[in-house]
């Protein structure tokens, strides 16, 4: 289980790596750094980024923080409404 490999201060990706590992083992689909379109009046306004996307249903947005906030809510929120 990834909350056992407790070490504090590496990148996200390390973490993320670590999930993906997880994940696959228990026999998920995952795709990483998954891209969508940023869309504003239906307009492209570039490219977003998930970090995890897993069984083509669950976004999983990693951060490497000891609290969440509202701004890490709110980037989750506009990730679920712009892929869905």
């Amino acid at each position: 289980m990834v909350l056992t490999f407790n070490t504090e201060g590496f990148l996200e990706k390390i973490y993320s790596n670590a999930l993906k590992i997880e994940l696959i083992s228990r026999g998920f689909s995952v795709i990483c750094e998954k891209e969508f379109n940023v869309l504003y009046k239906n307009h492209n306004l570039g490219k977003g980024f998930i970090d995890l996307y897993v069984d083509n249903h669950v976004v999983i947005e990693l951060k490497t923080v000891t609290h969440t906030i509202k701004s890490h809510i709110k980037q989750c929120k506009i990730y679920l409404k712009d892929i869905y």
